[in-house]
């Protein structure tokens, strides 16, 4: 939409271009260093800027403080996070399609490989009536296992699922639903994790298209819908559910969104 030089040259630019009264430093430096969108008159705004920069800041802020957890790193799993009351999860999964795509944050786009997995977690639903069709409102949950089945592309997304089509262009992944229980979700608000496989996103929902998933947590969504054999049977390389895990690997705790507004204060 716009690229400008430097942060004062966006933050003046955007103050500008929304009418705010004072110039959005922090919404920039959120959504650049931290994947945060913004939202505002009913769109989406995401703000990006060099990985080498955005690296680097993230290493001052830590040193400095201002952060206290590590960065987000991909894990090979992922977190599909769909709002109901913009699109019609539930009439998708009712239709028995399973080809799909995927809005999914831009700055995250080069960590997708085919044969990665994730899941459709759901947030709250308030639809109206209207909306609804006679279908009972949807509960907080992970209600699907998807697989990447191809590389991130940047397009507009026309969707008969969509309650307002959006006529941008966005980084959207081709994904397939190989595991779907509309009528048996797991619901977020009656589950509890071990701490160790505890994925804050997931549970505590953020606004993003897409985070890496905890692969220890998707182990355990597995389990709990008792489909790890089912998964592993796919023709993909490299792909195994039931594999002990790396001790070693560094999973994200704590909502970045969160962690800022703490360090703020």
């Amino acid at each position: 939409m716009k690229e400008l030089p430097h942060l004062q040259a966006a933050a003046l630019w955007l103050k500008d271009y929304a009418e705010l009264k004072s110039r959005p430093y922090t919404i920039i430096e959120n959504g650049m260093y931290l994947g945060e969108t913004w939202t505002w008159n009913g769109d989406r705004y995401n703000f990006t800027t060099d990985e080498s920069v955005r690296l680097e800041k993230l290493r001052v802020w830590k040193e400095e403080g201002r952060i206290k957890q590590e960065k987000v790193l991909p894990t090979g799993c992922w977190t599909f996070f769909c709002n109901p009351n913009k699109w019609a999860m539930d009439q998708f999964l009712l239709s028995g399609k399973t080809n799909d795509s995927f809005s999914i944050t831009a700055w995250q786009k080069d960590w997708f490989e085919i044969g990665q997995f994730g899941v459709i977690r759901v947030g709250n639903d308030t639809r109206s009536r209207e909306q609804l069709n006679g279908l009972e409102r949807m509960s907080r949950g992970i209600y699907a296992i998807v697989q990447v089945t191809g590389l991130p592309e940047y397009r507009n997304a026309h969707d008969p699922y969509y309650y307002e089509e959006e006529d941008k262009k966005r980084y959207h992944v081709p994904i397939r639903y190989v595991y779907s229980n509309y009528e048996n979700p797991i619901r977020l608000d009656d589950w509890e994790l071990e701490p160790c496989k505890e994925d804050t996103y997931l549970m505590n929902g953020f606004q993003a298209s897409s985070m890496p998933l905890n692969s220890a947590t998707f182990r355990v969504i597995c389990e709990k819908w008792n489909i790890g054999d089912e998964l592993n049977s796919l023709e993909w390389p490299d792909i195994k559910i039931t594999e002990e895990l790396n001790s070693e690997t560094v999973y994200v705790e704590g909502s970045a969104k969160q962690v800022i507004v703490n360090a703020y204060e």
